[in-house]
């Protein structure tokens, strides 16, 4: 771990509060915690599962406690995501190896995958993919799920006045999720035509 550091303290200028002419504004650790802050904000008071805990919230202190336990949380995980980062990093310049450049990866942000496959042990690797995945799969779906139910009540049931039967609204509903499922993915498909904001956003 001490050599990881050692590593790393070649990145100091990262530490500035004005990045250096060599390193780019988006690389300065007072801008990533600024855009993980608005990012984590954003997440923490208008995503679906917020706003769905807000209003099970019994009053208002509940809910501003929710928020300020969310906010913890989520602050101490990201800080933690990031010192696991800076020992692959470590890692990597330890074994004075870049895998971008090495052209083993296409993208930066696939260093995580590679290193789980290269590097950990088979059963660890396959359990970190399996989490990826399934917490992937339950943000995915819960989206989906959120965009369906919203079309449905917002614009068919209230806006159009469409009403109709239980077993009617469960099969709309069905419907709409896989429309909006299908919709999703080939919008991923025409995103990664693109760079810069559009695959951001």
């Amino acid at each position: 771990m001490l050599l990881y550091l050692q590593q790393l303290l070649q990145y100091h200028e990262l530490l500035a509060f004005h990045p250096t002419r060599h390193s780019p504004p988006a690389e300065s650790v007072w801008a990533l915690g600024f855009g993980v802050g608005i990012l984590s904000l954003a997440q923490m008071a208008t995503d679906q599962l917020a706003v769905q805990r807000f209003l099970t919230a019994k009053d208002l202190g509940n809910c501003v406690r929710s928020f300020v336990y969310s906010s913890t949380f989520s602050g101490l995980f990201t800080i933690l995501m990031g010192f696991n980062s800076l020992c692959i990093l470590g890692f990597y310049k330890q074994q004075r190896l870049d895998p971008l450049k090495a052209g083993k990866i296409e993208e930066a942000d696939q260093i995580l995958p590679y290193f789980a496959i290269t590097e950990l042990p088979h059963g660890i690797a396959g359990l970190l993919v399996a989490a990826v995945l399934g917490s992937t799969m339950s943000v995915y779906s819960g989206g989906v799920n959120a965009a369906a139910t919203a079309f449905h009540i917002d614009i068919l049931s209230n806006a159009c006045g469409k009403t109709c039967t239980k077993e009617s609204e469960l099969r709309r509903l069905r419907l709409l999720t896989l429309c909006f499922a299908v919709l999703t993915v080939a919008l991923s498909f025409v995103c990664s035509l693109f760079s810069g904001i559009v695959v951001l956003s």
